[in-house]
């Protein structure tokens, strides 16, 4: 789905920098980033995790910096069935909204994640860029565009589960975060544990040194968490740990308190 509007964004190229050279965090398993590239030849790619009845995990399925790529996640049970799904919960994406959802499982098994596109998932074949007399007749071609179903993303999955046995949980490789316009760079007041949502930590634990600085988006609705951009995704901290920044750039620039997802 479109979004009103496009907002303007820059891409922060020094952000490994001015957190002091943090590496990425090792990934426990239950946390786990991957990146990947999606096309009209290639439309969707396929994650699978384990999980117990009752387990519940949050799957977030994010635009790469400058990517035009429309997200969609689903989730599929062993057999192959739809379980869940979500096209525009998650956060902006460089024309569109990212996908978010929250998954309890319903019984003990293997669950594929599935990162693809709106076009794909809606239509059920790649109709990006086809000609106008070869496309479905209810095809959009003002509102879907061949650029829309190719792209790099970034998918994150939190929660309880562990993967498949043999296989190892790794950050794969991935482009640095977006900046929306009025972000600024604040500073840490003291030593502060990372949380990859608000009052959830990162496990293993990420934790920011007093004096480093890092960029500031915005609170959550709650105002007690910051949002930080952090390498190839954002995290989250209270907002108590951070203050202004009093360099010859920012000046104390005050953090901004606008609410964002």
């Amino acid at each position: 789905m479109l979004k009103p509007t496009a907002p303007w964004f820059i891409v922060f190229a020094l952000l490994g920098v001015m957190l002091g050279g943090f590496a990425a965090p090792a990934q426990a398993a239950n946390s786990a980033i991957y990146s990947g590239t999606l096309s009209p030849d290639d439309p969707y790619h396929e994650y699978v995790v384990v999980m117990n009845a009752g387990d519940t995990i949050e799957i977030d399925l994010a635009c790469a910096p400058g990517s035009p790529l429309d997200p969609y996640v689903e989730v599929y049970d062993s057999n192959g069935t739809l379980l869940a799904a979500d096209d525009d919960s998650g956060s902006d994406c460089e024309n569109w909204w990212g996908s978010y959802l929250e998954f309890t499982a319903p019984a003990d098994g293997e669950y594929i994640i599935r990162a693809t596109t709106f076009g794909y998932a809606t239509y059920g074949l790649m109709i990006c860029g086809c000609p106008p007399e070869e496309c479905p007749s209810e095809l959009d071609f003002d509102v879907l565009q061949e650029d829309d179903c190719s792209g790099d993303y970034i998918l994150t999955i939190e929660g309880d589960f562990v993967l498949p046995e043999g296989e190892e949980p790794a950050l794969q490789t991935c482009r640095l975060v977006d900046l929306p316009a009025g972000s600024v760079v604040g500073t840490f007041l003291t030593d502060t544990a990372a949380h990859w949502a608000p009052g959830k930590q990162t496990a293993p634990s990420v934790v920011f040194a007093a004096g480093k600085t890092a960029w500031v988006i915005g609170q959550d609705e709650s105002g007690a968490y910051y949002k930080i951009a952090y390498l190839c995704n954002y995290l989250w901290v209270p907002v108590e740990s951070m203050g202004p920044n009093y360099d010859a750039v920012w000046n104390g620039t005050p953090l901004p308190t606008r609410v964002v997802n």
